[in-house]
């Protein structure tokens, strides 16, 4: 049988589609044949396809390099409502023994984890390990674009990915939605992709309408902003950044007294609550999150009708 055949056969099977979106057959064909692969897609374009029905087509195990707790617990949750194994490994988890880090490998299709894990010294001695390097198929780097974006200052882990590749001889997948051209050269050269194909499509979203106003920075002038743009009644599920916690809070605390249902979500949370807040968002119970630039990311929640922006964004892909 065929790569297109059995990729065809896994998205039927596991997943109940007829048919493949554009890029993910390519994306997926090219694991298959050993190569590294670059995907920028948009949002919800099926990025994650690229690399699943490749892992499950090759019945091998895949270890997916994600940035956030949430977006592992989400992924994670996704397969496991597909009947397929797959396990988190928290960015603050307790010690494991090598041992122990190889059962991930041998009972689960994907498993997840944070550049910092991945490169601990005891995942890095699972994966020296025959076993181990014989099982795993694919390296998946999610929300690739962070290589650039946060392995520059505080997350120094995301420019050391490419020591897995000394441990680990298997292709390796970068997704991103956001990177320009650029910054898809870097993300190749830090993960030393020599063979590699890109599949990029465009990323324009025409039922996607971008707004932009300038307005004073207090209080009253956001709520103006914000209920001119919707009114109580009516407030569909809307994410509203802010670049500070304090003005997170501020403007949560002020949205909350006036009756709306509202969440807040930033890093000095505790990871129970932030998940309590991204479920109550998902599944509507609350309709508002106030929230830093990590909330959301990669999460699957299609009914997000608005977003707003509190203050001018440092970079473009930002």
């Amino acid at each position: 049988m065929g790569h297109v055949e059995k990729l065809c056969g896994v998205l039927r099977e596991v997943y109940g589609y007829p048919s493949l979106r554009r890029g993910q057959l390519e994306a997926s064909v090219a694991i298959m044949q050993g190569q590294d692969v670059v995907v920028r897609m948009t949002t919800g374009s099926g990025k994650s396809l690229c690399y699943q029905l490749p892992v499950l087509a090759l019945e091998k195990c895949c270890l997916v390099i994600s940035p956030l707790n949430s977006l592992m617990n989400d992924q994670v949750e996704t397969l496991k409502q597909l009947q397929v194994p797959a396990a988190a490994i928290p960015l603050r988890s307790r010690s494991l023994t090598a041992g122990q880090a190889a059962q991930y490998i041998t009972s689960n299709k994907f498993i997840f984890m944070s550049p910092e894990t991945a490169l601990s010294k005891v995942w890095l001695e699972c994966f020296s390990k025959s076993q181990c390097n014989n099982l795993i198929g694919l390296i998946a780097v999610d929300e690739a674009h962070c290589i650039c974006d946060w392995g520059n200052n505080f997350r120094p882990q995301f420019k050391e990915l490419r020591k897995l590749r000394s441990f680990l001889q298997c292709p390796v997948m970068a997704m991103t939605a956001t990177a320009p051209s650029k910054m898809l050269r870097e993300i190749s050269q830090s993960l030393c992709m020599t063979r590699k194909v890109l599949v990029s499509y465009p990323l324009d979203r025409p039922n996607i309408f971008l707004y932009a106003k300038k307005t004073p920075q207090s209080q009253k002038a956001i709520l103006s902003l914000l209920f001119g743009l919707t009114s109580l009644e009516s407030f569909p599920k809307t994410i509203v950044y802010v670049q500070r916690k304090v003005k997170a809070v501020k403007l949560w605390q002020c949205l909350s007294s006036r009756g709306l249902q509202v969440g807040l979500h930033h890093s000095s949370l505790r990871a129970d609550t932030r998940r309590q807040v991204e479920m109550q968002f998902k599944t509507g119970k609350i309709l508002v999150v106030i929230a830093t630039i990590g909330f959301g990311m990669g999460i699957d929640i299609p009914d997000v009708h608005m977003v707003v922006n509190l203050g001018l964004p440092s970079t473009i892909e930002e």
